[in-house]
């Protein structure tokens, strides 16, 4: 069988239609802060108030079913995601 595309090429054009649904502004940070204010409730993503700190930005957010179902085997979940 001759294939004319590579699993590389399949896989570069899914991610970019995935980013065309979350990636929905140019700032990462607004770009989570606007996804969980449209998505949230029907994906059960919650956002979480952070005391600011000078010099930083943050947005901090819970997936509140995927924490419910995990919450008594854990004692600490943390997640680092950084944007450029």
């Amino acid at each position: 069988m001759d294939i004319k595309f590579t699993q590389k090429a399949v896989r570069y054009q899914w991610a970019r239609m995935g980013s065309d649904v979350w990636r929905l502004a140019d700032d990462p940070i607004e770009s989570a802060r606007e996804y969980c204010q449209k998505h949230g409730a029907g994906e059960y993503i919650e956002a979480v108030e952070m005391q600011p700190v000078p010099g930083s930005r943050a947005f901090a957010f819970v997936v509140t079913d995927f924490m419910a179902g995990w919450a008594r085997h854990t004692d600490t979940f943390l997640v680092d995601s950084t944007c450029r």
